[in-house]
């Protein structure tokens, strides 16, 4: 937990020594302090150059997102607890980075959240870049070309979905709105075909959709393609990446 906006910035400044870029903003998302990689990131010259700057205001590729980073705030502010996640950008043309970003909120002595820190690392390992371009992809297969759009996708554990969703459910949600179809979804999961239909229909049910195209229509609509379950990075990453299904 960061109390006050002094122990924000000096949680930024050592994030310096992990190669971490960051920043400070208040409650209306306006910058009150970034590291100097942050300033070089997001676009600017000189730490004096973001003040009170918000995202969409930036020179730089983070205003693409802007409002849905003024969304995963809200959501921060809302649970009082850290988001993981990881964006994707366009620096340059041609030249695309992911950043592994956390999210945290920030408090005042009386443990009222006046604002939040974000702490970046570029993402440098292929495996990692690869994936995330299978993640921003919809309804990627073997024949595609692997291509990036800029993103911002929440890493989420089982508690931080939006309809109650157990583990298993979150995992076979972000296939299926990836259009994998069921022996693929069997195989990402190491599942047998009925637990398969039974977590789809269990969906459907959470969702309250009549079939699997509606299910996949709604969860959209509710921004589920942009929450990722944390097991993605873990378990199902190798198999993801070996067969590129």
């Amino acid at each position: 937990m960061l109390i006050g906006a002094k122990a924000a910035q000096q949680f930024l400044d050592k994030a310096m020594a992990w190669r971490g870029w960051g920043g400070y903003f208040d409650i209306e998302a306006k910058a009150k302090y970034v590291n100097p990689l942050a300033i070089k990131l997001f676009g600017y010259r000189c730490l004096e150059q973001t003040i009170d700057q918000q995202f969409s205001q930036m020179p730089c590729p983070v205003s693409e997102c802007a409002e849905t980073f003024s969304q995963q705030a809200r959501e921060v502010f809302s649970s009082r607890k850290i988001m993981r996640k990881f964006d994707i950008f366009c620096h340059k043309k041609e030249e695309w980075r992911v950043h592994s970003v956390k999210v945290i909120p920030v408090f005042n002595t009386q443990k009222a959240c006046i604002g939040f820190a974000t702490h970046g690392v570029e993402i440098v390992y292929k495996d990692l870049f690869e994936l995330a371009a299978l993640l921003g992809n919809y309804g990627i297969n073997k024949k595609s070309k692997l291509s990036l759009e800029a993103n911002s996708f929440i890493i989420e554990n089982n508690q931080g979905t939006l309809i109650p969703l157990n583990l298993e459910e979150q995992e076979v949600l972000c296939w299926i709105l990836r259009m994998k179809k069921n022996r693929q979804l069997q195989l990402l999961l190491q599942k047998k075909p009925e637990e398969i239909t039974q977590l789809i229909d269990s969906l459907k049910e959470k969702f309250k959709a009549s079939c699997k195209a509606e299910l996949i229509d709604k969860a959209i609509d509710l921004g589920y393609f942009y929450r990722i379950p944390q097991t993605v990075f873990t378990k199902q990453m190798s198999i993801i990446l070996r067969e590129n299904i």
